[in-house]
């Protein structure tokens, strides 16, 4: 889901609440991809070598 218009992030809000109640909106998140291995990805907006006092998000995925 990738719509940038305020219609298409509403929607995208409102699929994800029917889905679970929280809810949290984060306007301004530059996204890091970084390929571990071939069953190791990071996503997130977390910058591993200059992290300081903010708020920032890291998801790792194995599969």
């Amino acid at each position: 889901m990738n719509d940038e218009s305020e219609h298409g992030r509403r929607q995208q809000r409102d699929y994800l609440r029917a889905i679970d109640q929280t809810v949290v909106s984060i306007h301004v998140m530059h996204q890091k991809i970084a390929v571990i291995d071939e069953r190791t990805v990071m996503l997130g907006s977390l910058n591993a070598l200059s992290q300081s006092n903010t708020r920032e998000v890291i998801l790792t995925m194995r599969g």
